[in-house]
């Protein structure tokens, strides 16, 4: 069983489980949550994006096309499966 050593001090730091923006010194703008060590190039709006093409292209792939080739997602800027 581990035992903190007596060097360390009997209270934690709290670290606050939220995103923080970085820039490199490259220029890239990244974010990264110190508490569980996550990061991401991607902004909040581009990560919700992704997560909004991701389930349409499942409801796609649940509905299926309608057996012509045409798929109504299409119209939706979907590639259809």
């Amino acid at each position: 069983m581990w035992t903190k050593p007596p060097s360390l001090q009997d209270k934690d730091i709290e670290v606050k489980d939220e995103w923080q923006e970085f820039t490199l010194p490259d220029g890239t703008v990244t974010f990264m949550n110190p508490k569980t060590g996550q990061y991401s190039r991607l902004t909040t709006q581009d990560a919700a994006k992704v997560i909004q093409r991701r389930v349409r292209w499942r409801q796609v792939r649940a509905f299926g096309t309608a057996g012509d080739g045409w798929c109504w997602a299409s119209c939706l800027g979907i590639v259809c499966p």
